[in-house]
């Protein structure tokens, strides 16, 4: 009996610990990692460029021109780099599940691409951008009413070499000292 009581307050305690909170983002969360203002060109590979560049970047630094565009970064969340191997697309507003990375493009006079961190979490992009392009750049007017998404990318981060590997061996080796500790009582 108690081998079995350990077994389930453990599995509820992984199960707890890597489940995701769902939440709905806005253009001023706190999860906005930057913005890349008109992102133009937009296909698959220049989307995997401007998050990857956006990543490297140190954030409150000052603008940078990348691409022909410009982008600013906010904040540093998350590591690693993005891929096309481990992503989804979409258009307008819908909820994915289990992606570390967010970009939305919206379409507009002042339009462009927000980079939202979302660690694996439940997620709705905003249907509009907010103006924050032109706040990006120190203008104050919000964009045009037509400025909403044109499409997004969900990414999950490329880890460094090895570290999964290592994670899931750590894991598995404390379950089974886990196992023998509950054996022995």
């Amino acid at each position: 009996m108690r081998t079995k009581v350990a077994m389930f307050i453990a599995v509820a305690a992984l199960t707890s610990a890597l489940g995701s909170n769902a939440y709905a983002l806005s253009i001023t969360d706190s999860n906005v990692v930057g913005v890349i203002v008109d992102a133009v060109p937009f296909g698959d590979n220049e989307r995997v460029l401007y998050v990857n560049h956006l990543l490297d970047m140190t954030a409150g630094a000052p603008p940078e021109s990348y691409l022909g565009e410009t982008l600013v970064k906010y904040r540093d969340l998350g590591s690693g780099e993005v891929s096309l191997a481990d992503s989804t697309k979409g258009t307008g507003v819908s909820t994915i599940s289990g992606y570390e990375y967010l970009f939305v493009k919206y379409d507009g006079p002042q339009g462009g691409a927000v980079v939202f961190y979302l660690n694996g979490a439940s997620f709705a992009p905003p249907s509009s951008d907010g103006g924050i392009f032109l706040q990006a750049l120190g203008g104050t007017s919000a964009c045009a009413p037509n400025c909403g998404i044109s499409g997004w990318t969900a990414y999950n981060y490329v880890p460094d070499g090895g570290s999964t590997a290592a994670l899931l061996g750590s894991v598995l080796f404390g379950m089974e000292m886990l196992r023998r500790r509950v054996r022995r009582s």
